[in-house]
């Protein structure tokens, strides 16, 4: 929430903080005791005062804007605490706002030159409202060289565009392109367009935001509530994980974690504090009101930590809010007063005089001992403010990730009725003098912490990290992993399991349980080769790599002109779709029911859902994957319907997976090279890595090699096995490999393309393998050549009817692991306490997988 000075001149403050000066003592002086004209400097912002009105003005060294007058009683209710500075200089505050956001302003002999004839700040004026943002933010903006940003080529390239006649709508794309490069989370528009009410913020999501934009583009939240979904299956992993008792809260909105705290192993305590407002839960309340509220919050949460012998406070997931409410719960943790930071004002090319603030110690006592402190990129604002803070303390360690950056307060200009634009004016340093605006804070110890896949394993490497320090570490031993993966198997009812880890360098160890095929009771080995499902894709994604490092195609070339005999018949007819938008899921292509009708009993090539009873495909399946493809994509095809099998978007414009795209992009590649997909692999990918137990096919292998594990399905009668089947669509989750196999496989990827001589790719096609390929993200991180990326653990996974597996690779902690599955569920859950599903199966072994392959790591590194 922003302070706003009324009048319509909104000096709105994002980040208040503590100063050093304490004001002169209270005394009955009124804001109308000040006759004459006084500025705040670095603001913009004059104030005529008089016995009976006060006027204002925003002005800059080219412009000035006066605002309606309002009576001395109005003025006088709406700014309190006056205080005589001394050398012509007085402050004071807001009604609603707090003594940690005091103002201070000095006399002068008269109004600005601009403001001898002031425009009114109500009307609609285009060119003059140009001039006036563009002065604005010319004069008091203080980061354009940190943001890297020419605000004088803004004006050079968009003064033209402006004229009289210029429209709202106009004006304000016009202002949105202007603003675009400054990526300033502290920036933002406001305006009446057409009679509606709108904003732009030049802000480049990062962290866990952009998380929230994926799960709010892909269903039918919002921001907000994507937001704390995420938090709290953060929280809720992180309490089953570690926490002694379940964690207790303060919670707000709709049960929204605001605060969350306990106890973890070894007596370790345990706070995140997710914003620096609504602690009320009113966005209404004033700062006394949030002030008085978090005082309560926190005296809750001390009783418990104050028992602890060391303590983690996590604001990772801490956009900001009131610094009044930052350093208020810092003062629990300050064993003395201490300087925090530094500010001053940049004032039309100059700088003000320094201000210093400072965390004292709260009244009720305060924790002294062991701290760590973690932060991210979503650590913004206040939450810097309180970054600062916890730095300035000797018993505070900070760990994580640089935080966002944005620490000015800002300023608000009005450009007309239901215009205004904010400004970052006011410069922070740290006790050492280092600014890190636009950079964020960085921490003593960099450790990722908005990495989702991580979480899915239990893993929480700034916390794991926090842990280490205070002598725990979360072991799995060899006979503790197997006796939990045999119970969680027989649970289940999984007939077979193989797991196989490496580090950066060579395999750590493999694991197998269970059976191959339940009826010959075929033991499960590490060579046993199982079907992958769409871990399948990484290898489509492999191919496309090694034939951009020979040129072949880029990824902007168009499907039509690689592909030109596969008819992409989408209602606006292919709509310009390239390689990049099928390996990124960003295409137009969608898998609609339709889609299933690609798996086909090898046996007499019928439906493998009719053997489910599901109808409404062909008999017999059209099983050439071109043909297929064809089928499904073009006018004409038995499995063509463009309503159902495309989407109604522009390609790149949102994440849609689809198998159909990813097949497509592999037959695209055939197409491009003159190599069918399975010969490309077998020779350049297979082969070169002794991946002897895989195939894409169950007739490649030989009498010597052992068959693929047989899949069942899990049913409310038992394991039934499925009768050998195939994807029309097979390269895009028909692959069968082993353990051994693939580990290799991945351990080459991790290895920059090479493995015992061996090169599948140059290291620079790996980074282009595993980089961002488009601006979408999804719940894994950034969309690679099909694979995902979150900047902690890439990788992928698949799922097909009776196999599951699972790839991926820790880059913090360099460990990766794979492993297999030959079922999958087809039973309800009827809330058996017997009953352990598939999926539930999943959740427990990836996790036992994860923490046994750093036990591996440990175990290593101890010999």
């Amino acid at each position: 929430p922003g302070l706003f000075l009324p009048l319509s001149l909104s000096l709105l403050v994002l980040s208040g903080c503590s100063d050093d000066k304490d004001p002169a003592s209270s005394s009955n002086l009124k804001l109308t005791d000040f006759n004459g004209i006084w500025v705040q400097e670095g603001a913009g912002l004059v104030m005529e005062i008089s016995s009976d009105t006060v006027t204002t003005y925003q002005y800059t060294r080219a412009t000035c804007t006066q605002q309606p007058g309002i009576s001395s009683g109005e003025a006088n209710k709406e700014y309190t605490s006056v205080k005589n500075e001394g050398n012509q200089r007085f402050s004071l505050i807001e009604s609603d706002s707090h003594e940690i956001n005091r103002i201070t302003f000095k006399k002068r002999d008269d109004l600005p030159e601009t403001c001898l004839n002031p425009q009114g700040s109500k009307a609609y004026n285009p060119e003059f409202m140009f001039e006036h943002f563009w002065h604005f933010y010319h004069d008091y903006y203080a980061f354009f060289d940190q943001r890297e940003m020419d605000w004088g080529e803004q004006y050079e390239l968009n003064r033209s565009k402006v004229t009289a006649n210029t429209t709202d709508s106009e004006l304000f794309d016009v202002f949105e392109q202007m603003l675009r490069p400054l990526d300033d989370g502290h920036v933002q528009l406001l305006a009446e367009v057409e009679g509606n009410s709108v904003e732009y913020l030049p802000e480049v999501l990062t962290g866990y935001d952009r998380y929230a934009e994926f799960i709010t583009e892909q269903t039918d939240l919002d921001a907000f509530e994507s937001y704390v979904l995420l938090i709290e299956g953060f929280t809720e992993t992180l309490d089953d994980m570690y926490a002694i008792e379940s964690f207790e809260h303060h919670q707000i909105l709709d049960e929204a974690n605001l605060v969350t705290w306990g106890v973890l192993k070894n007596n370790i305590g345990y706070l995140q504090v997710n914003a620096m407002t609504l602690f009320t839960g009113d966005d209404e309340a004033t700062q006394e009101d949030e002030l008085e509220s978090v005082e309560k919050v926190m005296d809750r949460a001390m009783r418990v930590l104050n028992n602890t012998d060391s303590l983690i406070v996590d604001v990772r997931f801490n956009g900001g809010g009131y610094d009044s409410i930052a350093f208020a719960i810092a003062s629990r943790f300050a064993d003395q007063k201490r300087l925090a930071y530094r500010n001053q004002t940049y004032n039309t090319g100059n700088l003000t005089e320094l201000r210093s603030f400072y965390v004292e110690p709260h009244e009720d006592g305060v924790y002294t001992k062991p701290i760590t402190l973690i932060t991210g990129p979503n650590t913004a604002s206040a939450a810097e403010a309180f970054t600062f803070a916890m730095r300035s303390l000797p018993h505070v360690k900070h760990i994580g990730e640089a935080t966002k950056g944005i620490h000015s307060n800002t300023l608000s200009v009005e450009l007309s009725e239901g215009w205004e634009a904010d400004v970052s004016f006011e410069i922070v340093q740290d006790p050492k003098g280092q600014i890190y605006e636009a950079t964020g804070i960085p921490p003593e110890f960099d450790v990722p912490v908005t990495s989702l896949s991580s979480q899915s394993f239990a893993s929480f490497p700034a916390i794991a990290e926090a842990l280490k320090d205070y002598g725990v570490t979360y072991d799995v031993s060899q006979i503790e992993f197997e006796q939990d993966v045999n119970e969680i198997m027989a649970a289940a009812k999984i007939p077979g399991f193989s797991v196989s880890w490496i580090n950066d360098e060579t395999l750590l160890g493999q694991t197998s349980f269970g059976y191959a095929d339940l009826e010959t009771q075929r033991p499960v080995t590490a060579n046993t080769p199982f079907t992958l499902g769409s871990t399948s894709k990484t290898f489509i994604g492999v191919g496309i790599a090694q034939a951009l490092e020979e040129g072949v195609f880029t990824l902007d070339d168009s499907v039509k002109d690689l592909n030109p005999g596969m008819p992409i018949n989408s209602p606006d007819e292919h709509q310009g779709i390239t390689l990049r938008h099928l390996v990124t899921h960003t295409s137009i292509i969608n898998d609609s029911d339709y889609y299933d009708c690609a798996y086909y009993i090898e046996e007499n090539n019928s439906s493998l859902f009719a053997f489910f009873a599901v109808q409404g495909c062909p008999e017999p399946v059209e099983v050439n994957q071109r043909g297929f493809l064809k089928s499904y994509l073009g006018q004409g095809g038995l499995l063509y319907d463009a309503e159902k099998n495309y989407i109604e978007v522009a390609p790149g414009g949102i994440y849609n997976y689809s198998n159909v795209g990813a097949a497509l992009a592999a037959d695209t590649l055939a197409s491009a090279t003159g190599i069918d997909f399975e010969s490309w692999t077998e020779q350049r990918i297979f082969q070169p890595l002794a991946m002897t137990q895989t195939h894409w096919f169950r007739h490649r292998y030989t009498e010597e090699q052992e068959n693929p594990a047989t899949r069942y399905a899990i049913t409310e009668d038992g394991r039934i096995p499925l009768p050998e089947y195939q994807l029309a669509t097979w390269s895009d989750g028909g692959l069968k490999s082993s353990a051994t196999d693939l580990s290799n496989y991945l351990l080459s990827v991790v290895r920059g393309g090479e493995l015992n001589g061996q090169r599948i790719l140059s290291e620079s096609s790996v980074n282009n393998l595993l980089s961002g390929q488009s601006e979408r993200i999804t719940d894994e991180g950034e969309l690679g050549i099909l694979w995902n990326n979150d900047g902690t653990v890439f990788g992928h996974n698949g799922v097909d009817p009776g196999s599951l597996s699972e790839m991926r690779y820790d880059q913090y902690n360099k460990l990766g692991f794979v492993f297999m599955m030959n079922a999958t569920d087809e039973r309800d859950d009827d809330d058996d306490d017997n009953f352990l599903s598939i999926d539930d199966a999943y959740e427990e072994l990836v996790k036992l997988v994860y923490h046994r392959g750093l036990t591996l790591k440990r175990e290593l590194a101890d010999r």
